[in-house]
């Protein structure tokens, strides 16, 4: 085991200690507790079924700190495949597993297994309704009221967690940016899968202390949300603007350069046959 998973379950225990009443936001569904890793022969088989490969960070994870259950918010769900025509389960769950752990492979089930294996389809972060995200990504769980953390699988994204936050008309972007636009606070490092965990810990943590302030999904405080989202959208004008005049600039800059060829193409001497 890598010490950054080391370093993450070390903080996850904390967890445990820090809050034995499950006071913390969606510790009611997987009580600070990961399930058992995934083997790594049962980890090929899985990929093999949906036809991907995992990033990196993700396979360690799994294969050495646990296949589901705590995590961001209402919790990670497994890596796991659910064959509705075959009643097959992969891997097979124990009496005691939480349901919403296959909540990600029963979505695979019901839109079709293909789906992580087929390009992304996105090329920057969108408020486009419409968009299949169950392409080339794995659903690592439910933030609450609709808000999905989604694993990019495939393309210049890959290894990433993106949030769907569609429902809330917050739009589809990068974990990193969802967190500066509409959670505030300190920033992680980026918007791969260990550093979006890591992220949850350090604020559950200090939702945790003795004295923290409950913590609330961004979805549940309108008010901060809606000022967050004024200046998304006063950040989104200053981009378009700035690209305006860049375009101004180059177009100015492409008819000088051609008035300067007509110069030079008229005062050059004229050559007698």
């Amino acid at each position: 085991m890598d010490a950054e998973i080391e370093s993450l379950l070390h903080r996850l225990a904390r967890l445990r200690r820090a809050d034995p009443a499950l006071q913390v936001y969606g510790a009611l569904e997987h009580r600070h507790r990961l399930a058992p890793p995934l083997a790594p022969a049962m980890l090929a088989r899985i990929e093999a079924r949906y036809g991907v490969r995992l990033p990196e960070p993700y396979r360690r994870f799994v294969t050495t700190a646990g296949n589901g259950g705590a995590g961001p918010e209402l919790g990670l769900v497994a890596f796991a495949f659910v064959d509705d025509a075959r009643g097959e389960v992969l891997p097979r769950p124990e009496d005691d597993t939480a349901p919403f752990l296959y909540d990600g492979a029963v979505r695979r089930a019901l839109s079709g297994p293909q789906g992580p294996s087929l390009p992304f389809p996105l090329t920057g972060p969108s408020e486009a309704e419409g968009i299949d995200l169950g392409h080339g990504t794995w659903d690592l769980g439910d933030l609450g009221c609709a808000t999905r953390s989604l694993l990019v699988l495939d393309g210049p994204f890959a290894g990433e967690v993106w949030i769907d936050d569609r429902a809330n008309e917050c739009g589809v972007m990068p974990f990193r940016d969802w967190a500066r636009d509409f959670v505030g606070g300190p920033l992680p490092s980026d918007s791969g899968f260990l550093a979006w965990y890591g992220d949850w810990l350090d604020r559950a943590l200090e939702e945790a202390r003795p004295g923290g302030a409950p913590r609330l999904p961004p979805w549940a405080a309108p008010a901060p949300l809606a000022d967050l989202r004024r200046r998304r959208e006063e950040r989104a004008a200053a981009a378009r603007a700035a690209a305006e005049r860049a375009e101004r600039h180059a177009a100015r800059e492409a008819r000088r350069d051609g008035q300067r060829g007509d110069l030079r193409e008229r005062s050059a001497p004229t050559i007698a046959r």
